[in-house]
């Protein structure tokens, strides 16, 4: 056998040897990339905040600066915010994007006008009728909304969850019971292995912060009353009718599945820095930006959320007082 080394033998081994040294670390690459997608801790549904319009419904420029100017709204938990204008990919591929969204857990409240322009119809007492853009929504989304009303509503679970923190009474702030509040906090973290609190000082932060938390959603909720009960927002009731396939009666649901952030344009005017409609001037016949009747859906989380999606209520507070003639003049 010839094993003299020779220039041309000595530079074929040289590059075999570099290819092998080349799939080699391309190996080592993919395989380090997806340990790091297996292993990397994601972020949850409650650590996200999803701000959207629905077909029919305008964001504006300020709409887009959301995320930027609620960071300090929210309590720790929520680490990032999206927005998105749903009507921006056009009508026929709204219905496809809303529902991806809601899917995947990315929106969390809704803006929608409840005003004439939805697509469905639906026929009740031998009439047909078409939909508002609010009723739009619903009848194709109602089940990934929260009903607003009733025992088993978010506003009644949300005092419940703060009875559960304050002695059965809400409404005392010195009913707090801090103790509750860390022991449940640990158990959270326990349960569900969280890796930002590894070490005992990093809990004992968290449990302040946890506090806050708590004491944050209480001043919405009764912010939230009492926008209420001086008219500034309004619960919405819808009733929604489903045909009977089979020839009998329709099968309806009335509940309030939406928050109207404007029953009164005179107060919540302002709103249309954020979102607006279009309608036609009766008087000149143009087009105009509109804003009464403009509603909030809150988006239920479907993941266990530890209180999380009440949330939603400090985001309606903050837009009430924000806008709202009544209580900041400047708006």
């Amino acid at each position: 056998m010839d094993a003299k080394i020779t220039k041309k033998r000595l530079s074929q081994m040289l590059s075999y040897d570099w290819l092998k040294i080349l799939l080699t670390a391309v190996a080592g690459i993919v395989v380090w990339s997806l340990l790091f997608t297996i292993t990397a801790t994601r972020i949850q549904p409650s650590q996200s905040f999803g701000f959207y319009t629905y077909t029919g419904t305008n964001a504006t420029a300020k709409f887009a600066q959301l995320p930027n100017r609620t960071e300090s709204l929210f309590s720790y938990e929520v680490i990032e915010r999206t927005t998105e204008d749903i009507s921006s990919y056009g009508e026929e591929y709204v219905t496809q994007v809303m529902e991806a969204r809601l899917t995947t857990e990315e929106a969390d409240v809704i803006f929608v006008a409840n005003v004439d322009g939805g697509s469905i119809q639906y026929t009740l007492d031998g009439e047909t009728h078409t939909t508002t853009y609010l009723e739009d929504f619903l009848y194709r989304f109602h089940a990934y909304a929260y009903r607003l009303d009733g025992e088993n509503g978010y506003l009644q679970q949300m005092q419940n969850y703060l009875n559960a923190y304050y002695l059965g009474d809400y409404t005392n702030p010195d009913n707090i019971d801090v103790a509750k509040i860390e022991s449940d906090f640990r158990a959270k973290v326990k349960q569900t292995k969280d890796k930002r609190y590894k070490t005992e000082e990093k809990i004992r932060v968290a449990v302040q912060n946890e506090i806050e938390r708590i004491q944050q959603y209480r001043q919405s909720f009764i912010d939230f009353n009492n926008y209420l009960e001086q008219g500034y927002i309004a619960l919405e009731e819808t009733t929604l009718y489903f045909n009977n396939e089979s020839g009998g009666d329709a099968t309806t649901i009335t509940a309030c599945f939406s928050i109207n952030l404007c029953p009164d344009e005179t107060l919540m005017g302002e709103l249309k820095k954020e979102v607006y409609y279009r309608v036609t001037d009766e008087e000149t016949g143009e087009m105009k930006s509109a804003i009464q009747d403009m509603n909030l859906v809150i988006i239920k989380d479907q993941t266990q959320n530890y209180g999380f999606d009440f949330e939603k209520l400090t985001f309606v507070t903050y837009l009430v007082q924000t806008y709202c003639s009544a209580l900041n003049p400047t708006a």
